[in-house]
This record gives structure tokens, C-alpha cells and sequence, in this order.
């Protein structure tokens, strides 16, 4: 009897042996950073759920390797790890500006921090983005677009990793040990009219302030010379 294939999306297996299609954490990290240096921030605090989940501390992790490399630390010398709640990012929001009044940006674990997080600013009398600038993670429209400014978030195309893990279940090619990433995206809302904009990791963006931002390299499957990843080339294509 033929058994039947299973695969994990979103949250990977724990058995390498298994098939897992995740969102690239680590690009999706370097985005935001990328955007946020881009844009002329040079204190940025990192705001985020749990430590105990592995998204908050991948993404942290990374976010504090790409600041490294580029000669940059977090405003508080810290990550700040907490709820994946719009209470903790009000009360993250007073906290760090408490500790360093001079941060200039938030990178925010999900978007129900950074709406937070933009609740306190605007309750401060901060401008955003003109004083500080906030960037969320997931693009929930919900959170997004009722953030007064709307956010800028990064988004892990949740469809893609759900079709490609459904593709994976009756390809006979896929049914071995693979892990595959989906790329991450980063967009934000204009407030008139109600459009997204898109910023993928080999395109420019329009301006956001006086500078320009470039995404550099694409984003990849960890283990690139799998079948599963070939054929997630070729639907991606």
C-alpha cells in the first residue's frame, strides 16, 4: 500500500526526513533592515512576540547580524521580546524610548506590534515615518490598513507557501527530504489611493524619503540543489 505524503507549511517539521516548505525569516529580516537603513535609519529597535517561538528569535537573530554588517546595533542594545500583541508593542514603544529617545525606527515582529507601537508614537505627538519609522512583519490587511499611517510590513505570501506544499503532496519527485523557503516581500499601503506597492528583493522602490532603496539578491530554498526546489523554481517562474 502507497503511503501518503505529508507535508509541513509555515511551521517545519522537526525530522529532517520530512518535506517542509517555511517563509524565508532570514530575508525577511534583511528587508526590513535593508528598507529601514535605506530610508537614512540609523537607530533601529527590534520589537517582538516570544522568545520561546523560533520565528521571533530567527528573525531577531538575523536582524541583529545584518546590523553588524553594517557597522550598526539596536538602539537599546537589545532585542525586545515580549507578546505578539498591539498591548506590548504601546507598552515596547515606551519602553525603548525610554532607554534611547533617539531611536529613529521600529522593526516589529508582527503587525499587531508595529500598530502599537504607531499608537503610542502618535499619542506622543511623533511623527510617522517622518520622525520614526515603523515596519511590521506578516501584511495582516486587517492591522495594516486600520495603522493610522498604514503600515509598511513585510509579507511571506502565505499562498504561495500553501500552494507549493500542496503541489508537493502529489508530485512523486518531492516526496523526499527537502525544506523549501518561499521569498518574503515587503509592501506598504498609500493612504490615497488604497494601493499596495510591492518591494521584492531585486527591485528598486519609489522613494520614501530622499533616498532610493535596493533589495539585493533574491531569496532561496536552504537546500537549492533539491528536486523540490528546481520545481519551485519553475512555478515561481
Amino acid at each position: 500500500m502507497e503511503s501518503v505524503p505529508i507535508v509541513y507549511a509555515l511551521s517545519p517539521s522537526t525530522d529532517p526526513a520530512d518535506t517542509s516548505v517555511v517563509s524565508d525569516d532570514q530575508g525577511g529580516a534583511r528587508l526590513a533592515v535593508d528598507h529601514l537603513l535605506a530610508t537614512g535609519r540609523t537607530r533601529i529597535a527590534h520589537v517582538t512576540g516570544p522568545e520561546h517561538h523560533a520565528a521571533a528569535r530567527d528573525r531577531a537573530r538575523r536582524t541583529i547580524e545584518h546590523l553588524e554588517h553594517s557597522s550598526r546595533r539596536l538602539a537599546t542594545g537589545r532585542v525586545h521580546f515580549g507578546e505578539w500583541s498591539e498591548a506590548w508593542g504601546r507598552r515596547a514603544a515606551d519602553a525603548v524610548l525610554r532607554t534611547a529617545p533617539d531611536t529613529d525606527a521600529f522593526f516589529c515582529g508582527n503587525d499587531q506590534i508595529a500598530r502599537g507601537v504607531t499608537d503610542t508614537l502618535r499619542e506622543r505627538g511623533v511623527s510617522v515615518p517622518g520622525d520614526i519609522a515603523v515596519v511590521g512583519y506578516d501584511n495582516w490587511d486587517t492591522m495594516a490598513l486600520a495603522s493610522r499611517p498604514p503600515l509598511t510590513t513585510i509579507d511571506m505570501d502565505l499562498a504561495e507557501i500553501g500552494r507549493i506544499a500542496a503541489c508537493a503532496c502529489w508530485r512523486p519527485s518531492t516526496r523526499n527530504r527537502h525544506r523549501a523557503c518561499t521569498p518574503c516581500r515587503a509592501g506598504w499601503w498609500c493612504a490615497s489611493p488604497a494601493e499596495r506597492h510591492w518591494l521584492h528583493s531585486s527591485d528598486r522602490c519609489p522613494a520614501l524619503t530622499s533616498h532610493e532603496c535596493l533589495f539585493p539578491g533574491p531569496l532561496r530554498c536552504t537546500e537549492p540543489n533539491s528536486p523540490l526546489c528546481d520545481t519551485w523554481a519553475n512555478w515561481a517562474s
